[in-house]
């Protein structure tokens, strides 16, 4: 059978279909998934290293997340091209542009701005990263910027998270007093939730600040759970708003949601509850 192109650039679009892919092929220990992981990933990953379309100047989150592949194929092939890829996105995490509290931008064009997105974008690989190759201090970093965004963007009276939080309050989404965005996005907290369960599987257990970023899992957990259709047992899209106008039951955000609930209920980060809210 031929092999198609999953995506046609380096993405984290890309990234997300071939971790799912690989992850049901290691489960069904089926070669054919195994080897449409790598052809896809080897059409980007060059021999040296390198990677077609893949710009560190960009300084995009997004653009770290598809790195996530590169560790099983290391694992299971022993090519130094995924080493020196995974290296590459490592490299730009090191000269990365961030706020004053030193939260990584979501993307240089857009300053000072720390997004939920990014969370999932970059703290997983950054916490694989820094377990397969042995770098313990970065795991400070990767806990300082979930707690950073939470502390920022947590909304104590609904437990939600808004979206995006303007260091400088400078963009025209952002309140001048606080910086944040006006909603609470689903898709955006999705991320958020989905970023912190795939991070803690490589975070380390005896970390000083494992805690604090579970806790804010659960408090996530708690708004999420709030705001729940009754009916369908789906999320709108814009969280705390099911009867405005033009708002609709969000999918991509309610399968992060119920993924990284039952996940996180399945390894005791939160009650066990939260799987029959996820099922």
């Amino acid at each position: 059978r031929r092999n198609p192109q999953t995506h046609r650039r380096w993405d984290y679009t890309a990234g997300v279909v071939l971790t799912a892919i690989e992850r049901v092929g290691l489960a069904r220990r089926d070669q054919t998934m195994l080897a449409y992981v790598k052809a896809n990933t080897d059409r980007w990953v060059k021999p040296d290293g390198s990677i077609e379309t893949y710009r560190p100047d960009e300084y995009n989150l997004d653009h770290v997340a598809p790195g996530r592949v590169l560790f099983g194929l290391l694992e299971r092939t022993n090519d130094a091209r995924y080493r020196k890829a995974a290296a590459l996105l490592r490299e730009q995490l090191r000269t990365h542009p961030r706020t004053s509290e030193g939260g990584f931008w979501h993307k240089k064009i857009y300053p000072q701005q720390m997004w939920l997105d990014g969370l999932y974008m970059a703290q997983p690989f950054y916490a694989q990263y820094a377990r397969t190759f042995g770098e313990p201090t970065a795991f400070d970093d990767v806990a300082r910027q979930f707690l950073l965004v939470a502390r920022h963007t947590r909304d104590p009276g609904t437990g939600l998270m808004y979206h995006g939080w303007d260091a400088a309050r400078a963009q025209k989404w952002a309140d001048t007093a606080t910086g944040l965005s006006q909603s609470f996005w689903a898709r955006a907290l999705g991320w958020y939730v989905f970023g912190v369960v795939e991070t803690l599987d490589y975070f380390p257990t005896e970390h000083p600040d494992r805690g604090a970023v579970i806790q804010t899992l659960r408090d996530a957990a708690d708004g999420i759970a709030r705001v729940q259709d009754p009916v369908t047992g789906l999320w709108w899209d814009v969280l705390d708003q099911p009867n405005r106008a033009g708002n609709y039951l969000e999918a991509s955000a309610s399968s992060m949601f119920s993924y990284a609930l039952a996940k996180a209920a399945r390894l005791g980060y939160v009650d066990a509850r939260y799987r029959q809210i996820a099922e």
